[in-house]
C-alpha cells in the first residue's frame, strides 16, 4: 500500500479512549468542526511559542509539503493545539509537552540544534525512534491528531484528496516511515479512500 493511500485509510480513525465508538462520518465532521473553531478564535496557547515551533516541524515530518501543502500549511499545528486544550484530559497534555521537551533535548544533546533546525535526515530518524514505542505514546497521539488534523482540513480534503475523505478506525502500530507523498501520487489518483489503518 502507498503512503498517500495509507494515509488516507487512516485520517479520521480513533484514538480510543477519547473517540470510542465514533463512526467515520462523526470523525469527518468533528475534525471539520474543530478546523472551524480555530479559525474563529485561533490557537488555544496550550503551548508556548517555541513549543508550537517544535510541535510543526513533528507534523511536518509526517506529512510533508511537497505538490500539495503539508501539515503545517494545513494548520495541523493549531488543531493540535485545540484538540489538547479542549478535548483531552490535563494529563495527556501534560505527556505531550513533556514527549516533545524530551525530543527538543535530544536534539539539542545530540546536534547542538534545535530540533525545528536539525536535517530532514536527522529528524526522521530520530521520529522513527519515537515510533518504534508503544501506540499509545506521546508521539502515538500527535501522529494521530497530525493525519486526523491533516485529512479534514480544507487543505487536505479540497488539495490533496480532491474530495471529501472517508475516514477509518485507529489502529496506532502502524509504524512512521519518512517518504514524500509525491513517490505515490500516481497509484494515489487511482486510490479510493476508506478501509483499516494499515502500515506504510
Amino acid at each position: 500500500m502507498n503512503r498517500r493511500e495509507w494515509l488516507r485509510r487512516v485520517s479520521a480513525a480513533a484514538a480510543m479512549p477519547l473517540l470510542g465508538g465514533s463512526l467515520p462520518a462523526e470523525l469527518a465532521a468533528w475534525g471539520r468542526e474543530v478546523h472551524a473553531a480555530v479559525a474563529a478564535q485561533g490557537t488555544v496557547a496550550s503551548f508556548d511559542a517555541g513549543t508550537m515551533r517544535l510541535l510543526g516541524a513533528v507534523c511536518e515530518r509526517i506529512i510533508p509539503a511537497d505538490e500539495t501543502p503539508g501539515a503545517m500549511a494545513a494548520g495541523v499545528p493549531s488543531f493540535i493545539d485545540h484538540m489538547l486544550a479542549n478535548w483531552y484530559d490535563a494529563t495527556e497534555r501534560v505527556r505531550v509537552l513533556a514527549g516533545l521537551e524530551e525530543l527538543e533535548s535530544r536534539s539539542r544533546a545530540r546536534t547542538g540544534r534545535a530540533f525545528a533546525d536539525a536535517s530532514g535526515g536527522e529528524q526522521d530518524a530520530w521520529l522513527l525512534e519515537l515510533d518504534g514505542q508503544r501506540a499509545t505514546s506521546w508521539f502515538g497521539t500527535v501522529k494521530y491528531l497530525t493525519i486526523w488534523g491533516y485529512y479534514t482540513s480544507e487543505a487536505g480534503v479540497r488539495q490533496e484528496l480532491g474530495q471529501g475523505a472517508a475516514p477509518g478506525r485507529y489502529d496506532g502500530c502502524a509504524p512512521y516511515t519518512p517518504r514524500t507523498r509525491s513517490t505515490s501520487q500516481p497509484e494515489a489518483e487511482r486510490a479510493k479512500p476508506g478501509g483499516a489503518h494499515a502500515a506504510d
